[in-house]
C-alpha cells in the first residue's frame, strides 16, 4: 500500500516536483532586493522592523519546540490566520511526511518545504492583518529559506534538549517524521540541534525563550508585537 502511495499529482511526482522547484526560482528573483534581519543577541537587528517588515510571523525551531501549540494561541490573540506547514504538505499530498520522504526522499520533501515558505508570503484572509506560519524543524537548511526568513518577522522558539526530549516523548504524534539519524530521541535531538541552532538564531529577528508554558510563550512574542506597533 506504501508503494501506492504518490505525492500531490499521483500519476506525476515528477512533474510536480518540476514545477515546484520553479516556482521556488522564480518566487526567489524577487528576494534579493528585500531587507535582511541577523538576529544579534535578542535585539531585532532591523533598525526599523514595523516599517519593513510583513505582516507574516515566522516561528522556527526544532521539533517539540511548541511552533503548532504557541503559533495558534499567538494567531488566536491576532486575530490572524494560523497554518502549520508541516500539516499542509500532508494534507496537499495526502501522506504523512515520513511517507513522502520514503517514496522521494528528503530532497524532494525540502523542495515541496521552500515552494510552500515562499507561497506563504500570501497567505491568509484578504480582510487578515496578520498570519502566523509554523514552519518545520530542517527549514532553516536551505539558504534560499534563510535569505527569505530574514526578510520577514522570525521567532525563534528556544529550548533546551531535555525538555524537547520530554516533549518529544509524550507526543502522540511523534513517528509522522522518520528519524534523521536512527539515534534515540534524546541523543538525535542534541545532536539535530547543536547542528541547526546557529541557523535558528541568524535567521530570527527575536529567540524567544520556549520552556515555559504555550499561553505565556505566546504573550510574550504578542507583546513583543505591540512594542513594533504591529499589534494591538
Amino acid at each position: 500500500m506504501q508503494n501506492a502511495r504518490r505525492l500531490q499529482n499521483r500519476g506525476a511526482p515528477a512533474a510536480f516536483l518540476t514545477i515546484c522547484f520553479l516556482q521556488t526560482y522564480i518566487l526567489m528573483g524577487a528576494l534579493d532586493a528585500r531587507p535582511t534581519a541577523i538576529h544579534k543577541g535578542g535585539v531585532p537587528a532591523n533598525p526599523n522592523p514595523a516599517h519593513t517588515f510583513m505582516t507574516s510571523i515566522y516561528l522556527t525551531g526544532p521539533r517539540a519546540c511548541g511552533k503548532n501549540t504557541v503559533g495558534i494561541l499567538l494567531a488566536a490573540s491576532l486575530g490572524a490566520d494560523f497554518l502549520d506547514m508541516d500539516d499542509e504538505i500532508m494534507r496537499r499530498n495526502a501522506s504523512t511526511i515520513a511517507e513522502i520522504v520514503q517514496e522521494a526522499g528528503w530532497p524532494a520533501f525540502r523542495r515541496l518545504e521552500t515552494a510552500l515558505l515562499l507561497e506563504s508570503a500570501s497567505y491568509g484572509r484578504p480582510d487578515a492583518q496578520y498570519a502566523v506560519i509554523a514552519t518545520g524543524g530542517g527549514v532553516v537548511l536551505a539558504e534560499e529559506n534563510r535569505r527569505f526568513l530574514q526578510s520577514r518577522l522570525t521567532i525563534y522558539l528556544e529550548a533546551s534538549p531535555q525538555t524537547l526530549a520530554r516533549r518529544l516523548l509524550s507526543n502522540p504524534d511523534q513517528n509522522r517524521r522518520p528519524s534523521l539519524t536512527g539515534q534515540k530521541p534524546h541523543e538525535e535531538i542534541a545532536r539535530v540541534l547543536a547542528e541547526r541552532e546557529a541557523l535558528y538564531k541568524q535567521t530570527a529577528t527575536l529567540t524567544q525563550p520556549a520552556e515555559g508554558q504555550p499561553e505565556q510563550i505566546a504573550q510574550a512574542i504578542h507583546s513583543y508585537i505591540k512594542s513594533l506597533g504591529q499589534g494591538e
